[in-house]
């Protein structure tokens, strides 16, 4: 299991608190090469997939 800052985890439900996807909720997938999070939001009954930085996020 990866490990992100500020003890975010894979699998883990978090909340942005930043940018254009703020208050919206989603489950942290993955890291990639350039440090950024991605995490599937739930957004309008749908699933969206969005890449992020790990400081626009929080644990929900």
């Amino acid at each position: 299991m990866v490990r992100f800052d500020r003890n975010l985890r894979e699998g883990q439900s978090v909340r942005v608190v930043a940018g254009p996807f703020a208050s919206a909720i989603g489950i942290l997938e993955r890291l990639d090469a350039n440090g950024r999070v991605r995490v599937l939001l739930d957004i309008m009954n749908g699933k969206v997939s969005a890449y992020l930085d790990c400081s626009a996020l929080e644990a929900a």
